[in-house]
């Protein structure tokens, strides 16, 4: 259906990243954070279950923005811990907006590196279902 539903905030302002460490512990000093909102008025509904599209669009937008920045050598990290409502009031433009992910973009560091757990997965028999 193309309706697009999604914005993109690109915060650089170094007042406004120092602001938003105050709706999330999230933050790791990067010196870019997108903020990724969808409409869901705006957003293709599923005619059978009336399921909305738009954070599914939304989550499609940031996993691509993830991998662009991530193939240009920088670092990413997906926040989902904030609080949408005092982020909202930080940033301009996003009445009638969903605010569903931040994203750290930045140059890797060692203080950066993720914790331990990141890389535990789980076995692929209890990931994947096969259907013959």
């Amino acid at each position: 259906m193309n309706k697009q539903p999604v914005h993109v905030w690109a915060v650089t302002n170094p007042s406004t990243l120092e602001s938003i460490k105050g709706v999330t512990r999230s933050n790791y000093g990067a010196p870019v954070l997108l903020v990724v909102g969808c409409r869901p008025a705006d957003a293709w509904v599923r005619r059978y279950d009336a399921k909305n599209g738009a954070e599914v669009d939304a989550a499609i937008v940031s996993t691509y923005l993830m991998l662009a920045a991530e193939n240009e050598g920088l670092a990413t990290l997906w926040v989902g811990s904030f609080d949408p409502a005092g982020l909202a009031e930080l940033l301009p433009g996003t009445e009638g907006y969903e605010l569903v992910a931040m994203i750290n973009v930045g140059y890797p560091s060692e203080e950066s590196a993720p914790s331990a757990k990141h890389g535990t997965r789980i076995p692929m028999g209890e990931f994947v279902t096969r259907v013959d």
